[in-house]
């Protein structure tokens, strides 16, 4: 269990773009437990800049997003093969 000024910590650092992985190691937590504490809270992950721009990330083609999927960040499997690769 985390204490509430430790929490309001994590937030406040997920808030100012801090990874979970910077934030866990801050704090001697698990990545885990910092995405649980931040989803719980309403916090999501932002994603990198090429999907916030909704580009993607090999060609910089606009990508288009399919409503109830995840995000795409490659336009193809292509682009996904050459980046990868």
């Amino acid at each position: 269990m985390t204490d509430p000024k430790t929490k309001q910590a994590i937030l406040k650092m997920r808030e100012d773009g801090a990874s979970y992985a910077e934030i866990a190691g801050f704090f001697s937590l698990s990545p885990n437990t910092v995405k649980s504490i931040c989803y719980r809270n309403g916090i999501h992950a932002p994603f990198g800049n090429c999907t916030e721009t909704g580009l993607c990330k090999n060609c910089g083609k606009p990508l288009s997003h399919p409503t109830g999927g995840g995000r795409k960040i490659f336009c193809s499997n292509r682009c996904r093969y050459q980046w990868w690769n």
